[in-house]
């Protein structure tokens, strides 16, 4: 399967979802320990956000970077 096959699955399976109740596990289609930015899709303005959060720059998000994505979002989410 791809990348961008499991980033739309997660997306399905996400779209109904309010922030708090996204789980990094979830959002990591391929369970390699990283939300890739095919697998960000998936989260409404963590890609255009991307940069913002990858902290080391590294091309994925740790589960630390994409839970400050998430508290960080969460409140906007609210209408906060």
């Amino acid at each position: 399967m791809s990348k961008e096959y499991l980033a739309l699955l997660a997306a399905m399976a996400l779209t109904s979802l309010a922030f708090a109740d996204i789980e990094f596990a979830d959002v990591d289609a391929d369970k390699d320990g990283f939300v890739s930015v095919e697998e960000s899709a998936a989260i409404p303005g963590l890609k255009e956000a991307w940069t913002d959060f990858d902290e080391d720059a590294d091309g994925q998000l740790n589960e630390e970077e994409f839970t400050n994505y998430i508290d960080v979002a969460e409140p906007a989410d609210r209408g906060g």
